[in-house]
């Protein structure tokens, strides 16, 4: 029985081998099927880098396209010629303040100054507050120290309209959540719907830069002037091709644009 083991062992190992041999020589012929020459990894790489690189340029062109646009845009719109940088936001501040920060991809370098205003396609977000050689940091127009000088008068484009005088007020965020607009004579004929303007009073900021239209009207506590509610042009929370407006810088806190 004992010179039987030998025998045995050999067996077991033959029929091992027989059984792994078919899978073996069918996963090659697959694989051969499936990349016909060189190495297999060769075909999908290449074939993979090239689809990369299409999509690269199709996203690279869109990405152009909308920077051009923004920019015609607001030639065409604002009531004065103003040199316009377009740039994007790539980083929003964190959770507990993404309403009032945000950065963007162009900085000194590029002709950027602290205090120059950032617009989206639909209207003012907010200001520069700090600069680096390529990237800057915006406050927004829902942070509690902006404060900007406006315009608010029915139908009006570019903050000007035939036979209705705009009323002047200032637009802030007292609370961080929303816009107000403050100032504004309880005798002045405001309406829900009525766009607010940049006044460009102050020489500071493009007049005519959208910030957003009444919400919601009620009487001020001093009984002298209206309680104002605004609904933000921009898109603050989803905004990502910008401008920026060239002109001569504006101090963050203390003044009033």
């Amino acid at each position: 029985m004992k010179r039987n083991v030998p025998w045995i062992v050999l067996l077991l190992l033959l029929a091992a081998v027989v059984y792994t041999l078919p899978d073996a020589l069918t996963d090659r012929l697959r694989l051969s099927s499936f990349w016909p020459t060189g190495t297999p990894s060769a075909a999908p790489d290449n074939e993979t880098n090239g689809a990369f690189q299409t999509e690269q340029l199709r996203l690279e062109n869109a990405d152009l396209r909308r920077r051009l646009h923004l920019l015609s845009r607001y030639r065409s719109d604002l009531s004065e010629d103003v040199p316009m940088l377009p740039a994007r936001i790539f980083f929003r501040g964190d959770t507990s303040d993404w309403r009032r920060t945000a950065y963007i991809d162009a900085g000194t370098e590029q002709g950027v100054t602290p205090g120059m205003a950032i617009a989206d396609a639909h209207g003012l977000l907010g200001l520069v507050a700090a600069v680096s050689a390529n990237h800057s940091r915006i406050t927004m127009l829902t942070d509690p120290t902006l404060k900007i000088r406006s315009l608010v008068a029915p139908g009006l484009s570019n903050g000007t309209n035939p036979g209705v005088e705009p009323s002047q007020g200032v637009v802030e965020s007292p609370d961080g959540n929303g816009l107000k607009m403050l100032f504004i004579p309880i005798a002045a004929p405001v309406q829900t719907g009525d766009p607010v303007y940049t006044s460009g009073r102050a020489g500071r900021l493009p007049r005519g830069l959208p910030i957003g239209w009444v919400q919601r009207i009620a009487p001020a506590r001093d009984g002298l002037t209206h309680d104002i509610s605004l609904q933000p042009s921009a898109r603050l929370r989803s905004a990502e091709q910008v401008v920026v407006f060239l002109k001569p810088p504006m101090a963050l806190e203390g003044t009033t644009p």
